[in-house]
Formats: C-alpha cells, sequence, structure tokens
C-alpha cells in the first residue's frame, strides 16, 4: 500500500534526487492522498514520513521566513507588540494541527493496513520543519526561538513515551536535511 505514496522529497520545490524519498502524505504527483487511504477528508497533515530506527519522522517542508512576513502584513492592523505574538502564534498553531493531522492519519492507516500497523509498531515519532527559505542571522534566532516555543507545546501534550528525545528540530539547509537522511 505505501509503495504509491513514495516519492523523491522536495526542498522548495526542487527534488532532493530519487535516493531521498520519504511517503508524501498530502497529495502525490500521481494523485494519490495518504489521507483519503486512510479513511479521511483533507486535514492538516505533514508533507512526508520516513521510518529510521526505531523513529518514524513527520517532515513539513515549507517558506517559514516569507509566510511569517505575509502574516504580518495581513494583520498590520494589530499593534506591532502584538502583531508578532499573534503571528507566532498562528505559526506554532498550523505547525502543532499537521503534526497532530499526521499522527491522525497514519493512526487510520495503520488500522486499515497491516503494512502499515507493521512499519508503525513500536516506533516513537519525531517533527522535522524544514524551512527552505532561512537565510540570515535573524532568520535563524527567529527559528531557535520558534523551535523552543513549538517544542514546548507539542511536547506538553505527545508523552516521553511516544516521542523521542530531541523530537522536534528545525532545517533549514539542503545539507542538513540530507545529512539527516542519510
Amino acid at each position: 500500500m505505501l509503495h504509491r505514496f513514495r516519492e523523491p522529497i522536495k526542498m522548495a520545490g526542487i527534488s532532493l534526487g530519487n535516493e531521498y524519498q520519504a511517503y508524501k502524505m498530502d497529495c502525490t504527483e500521481q494523485g494519490d492522498d495518504m489521507r483519503t487511504a486512510a479513511g479521511l477528508g483533507p486535514c492538516n497533515c505533514c508533507d512526508y514520513f520516513i521510518t529510521q530506527g526505531d523513529a518514524a519522522v513527520l517532515i513539513e517542508e515549507t517558506k517559514l521566513i516569507q509566510g511569517y512576513k505575509n502574516l504580518k502584513e495581513k494583520h498590520r492592523d494589530l499593534p506591532e507588540d502584538i502583531r508578532g505574538k499573534h503571528v507566532d502564534r498562528l505559526i506554532r498553531t498550523e505547525n502543532r494541527l499537521k503534526a497532530y493531522g499526521s499522527l491522525l492519519v497514519l493512526c487510520r492507516l495503520a488500522a486499515v493496513s497491516h503494512e502499515v500497523r507493521l512499519l508503525l509498531q513500536m516506533k516513537k515519532y519525531k517533527f522535522w520543519l524544514v524551512v527552505s527559505d532561512a537565510s540570515t542571522h535573524q532568520d535563524t534566532r527567529f527559528l531557535d526561538d520558534l523551535k523552543m516555543q513549538l517544542k514546548r507545546e507539542l511536547l506538553s501534550v505527545l508523552k516521553p513515551a511516544f516521542v523521542q528525545t530531541e523530537a522536534i528540530q528545525i532545517i533549514h539547509t539542503e545539507e542538513d536535511l540530507k545529512a539527516k537522511l542519510d
């Protein structure tokens, strides 16, 4: 069942190559949608998942810096000090929903597929936020702060028996992502 969702990982729309593949959780290039296969409608979920040893890794690839700027512009009617906190909260909420939605998709898929159930059995989970448009020191500082806040929120409901230590990571270079996938 899962073979139809396997495809090369893309970062900023560019394939990392056939040696870096994962299971696409939302719509694949062939039109297959893991959410539909799990018996769900459209829901927030990560872009990919892979397994590595005793972990299942949820991977969300995003142009987060541009998204942050767009949200700040969209909410420009708010005072600056409130706007920044509001946009930070929106980003954390969106990524938390994608992580939870991905867990739901995998849980439902495991319920209907013996192959998936065996693959995910006894796995702990990790969440990698792959930011494809971080380029400045200020971007890196923003991502470090986001990581701490996102980690605190996700780990407040996902217990240690369910997630691995260092479960939440933010990756912002192609080289870092490839190193983690190797």
